[in-house]
């Protein structure tokens, strides 16, 4: 995520140019003094470096972004509302044709690739200059998938046989959380805190397709299969916490920290 709130006063830009990535941030006013934005990507491109090696039957693609996005608007001199975004890839892919004899030709390919998505939106208020609070609300999506998959077609002797393979496998993890935190400063030697939290868990596992097809134009020999395998069930998972600490100063030399942390955790499995 981005650290910075964004320039609320005026427009700025910054570009970055390496040897393996790039990088573009830009930020500024919506509203002056009142509504800033700003917003940041970056691209490696080591697949552009490397396309003028390879030869015109290879396709490589090996790369990876990110974006990110905050926006803080100031609704009143007690309230302030901060929203923000992150997305990022991680991709790598080839495809290779051979066309070495005549009426034959294959078709092989392979995909990696993994990814996050994360957002927030949090609500600061300020109760008094005593006590303030933040409200916040996440979701975030991580997800993973690799890809195989040969297509062959072969002619001899007026006869044609295709093949087909697709073999693909992906997982992930899905949260939705909320959450309110509350500061309370009663005098200088007390810094009370207390809160709670709850995040709903999605866990997938695993699913992996398999689709093998052979066929033949004289009809003597000829498969298919067509399968999914999920070796895991899917998994629900509930999570909240309630939480209460004070960091108390004794002294230049002696502090403490004491505080109390309930925990509560609850898993249901799904059968899809």
């Amino acid at each position: 995520m981005i650290s910075k709130e964004g320039n609320a006063k005026e427009f700025k830009g910054d570009a970055t140019l390496g040897l393996v990535s790039s990088k573009l941030t830009l930020e500024g006013p919506i509203i002056k003094d009142k509504t800033s934005f700003i917003i940041s990507g970056r691209r490696t491109y080591a697949d552009l470096i490397v396309k003028p090696f390879l030869d015109d039957e290879t396709d490589l693609s090996l790369y990876f972004y990110d974006l990110n996005a905050k926006v803080n608007h100031k609704i009143s001199e007690t309230d302030r509302i901060f929203l923000s975004a992150y997305a990022g890839n991680d991709i790598f892919s080839v495809n290779f044709i051979e066309n070495e004899e005549p009426g034959a030709e294959s078709n092989l390919n392979f995909g990696l690739g993994y990814g996050n998505l994360t957002s927030t939106a949090r609500w600061n208020h300020l109760f008094s200059n005593k006590l303030f609070s933040n409200t916040t609300l996440t979701y975030s999506n991580y997800s993973f998938n690799t890809n195989f998959g040969i297509v062959a077609a072969e002619t001899f002797d007026d006869v044609s046989q295709n093949t087909n393979i697709a073999f693909d496998y992906k997982n992930g993890i899905e949260d939705y959380g909320a959450r309110i935190d509350f500061d309370y400063l009663p005098n200088p030697n007390h810094e009370i805190k207390f809160g709670t939290s709850y995040t709903y868990h999605y866990f997938f596992p695993g699913e992996t397709k398999l689709k093998y097809d052979i066929t033949s134009s004289d009809t003597i020999f000829n498969l298919s299969v067509d399968t999914i395998f999920n070796f895991s069930d899917n998994v629900n998972a509930h999570e909240m916490f309630v939480y209460l600490e004070d960091n108390i100063r004794f002294s230049d030399r002696l502090r403490a920290n004491v505080g109390i942390h309930k925990n509560k955790d609850q898993k249901v499995h799904r059968y899809e």
